[in-house]
């Protein structure tokens, strides 16, 4: 039940079903088969061909090939531990979103990535999808400092009760003049909805600046706009903000001269 897991919308009910078939020894996988692939949404039944998935592994680099992928080739290598990469994706991530790492794997450990998942398998996925895409996604992650760069685009994605809608997003901290871009057609939580929201990082003169804006719910123009610098000092992060433009209404709100500051301790969680 992919929709459990909130990589498609709830409502459209998508269901994976397929055989398994999984080949290797006490030491290492070979291969991963999956045969008479079919997904099931809300709307329709889709079936595919067979996916084979080949593993190899010369000294320390490893790699993840999937056979006969002619037209969309699946390629993933590096120096890497299976057992490292939720914490290398994390930490790429957290990295981009001016986040602290909560851990640090071998620091020659790296991969690089390159897939995509093609339209047909996109529009059984996320059925509402009007002309769907292929979604693609490439790039470098590293355990080393400002060294990971990747890019992907997804139509629908829900993590810790947050919806995002057409999201975009490219980190290149080799970059350090546009470090993110990160766009989202929409961002809802419990009590808030977000519209046309757009968020870039850079790197001025040594310090890490960056720009929020977007729309509050329905709204057409853009409600809001936050230039703010960030800065780690130890067990917080913390946030400078330099302007802050705003819209409610018919009124029109804007600082830009006390420099207000949010901090978070990242051990309590508290702002």
């Amino acid at each position: 039940n992919l929709s459990a897991f909130g990589w498609t919308p709830p409502d459209d009910a998508v269901r994976l079903f397929s055989d398994l078939q999984i080949s290797g020894n006490k030491d290492a996988l070979t291969a991963f088969k999956l045969k008479q692939i079919t997904v099931k949404n809300r709307f329709a039944t889709h079936a595919f061909s067979n996916v084979d998935f080949r593993f190899k592994q010369d000294q320390s680099l490893k790699t993840v090939q999937q056979l006969e992928a002619r037209e969309h080739p699946f390629v993933f290598k590096g120096n890497f531990e299976y057992s490292s990469l939720g914490l290398l994706i994390e930490n790429a991530l957290r990295e981009a979103f001016l986040l602290p790492k909560r851990g640090q794997p071998n620091e020659k450990e790296n991969l690089i990535f390159d897939f995509t998942l093609d339209k047909e398998v996109v529009k059984a996925l996320y059925p509402k999808v009007v002309a769907p895409e292929n979604i693609r996604f490439k790039g470098e992650l590293s355990a080393q400092q400002e060294q990971s760069n990747f890019e992907f685009d997804l139509p629908y994605i829900a993590y810790l009760g947050y919806l995002f809608q057409d999201i975009s997003f490219t980190s290149s901290l080799k970059n350090l003049n546009e470090i993110t871009y990160f766009q989202a057609k929409k961002i809802e939580g419990k009590n808030f909805t977000l519209a046309n929201v757009f968020l870039t990082t850079r790197n001025e003169n040594n310090q890490l600046k960056g720009a929020l804006a977007g729309q509050f719910g329905k709204s057409e123009k853009r409600d809001f706009l936050i230039d703010f610098t960030y800065q780690q000092e130890e067990e917080n992060a913390r946030f400078d903000f330099n302007t802050i433009d705003l819209n409610l209404g018919k009124n029109k709100w804007s600082i830009d001269d006390s420099s207000p500051t949010l901090s978070y301790n990242n051990n309590s969680r508290s702002v």
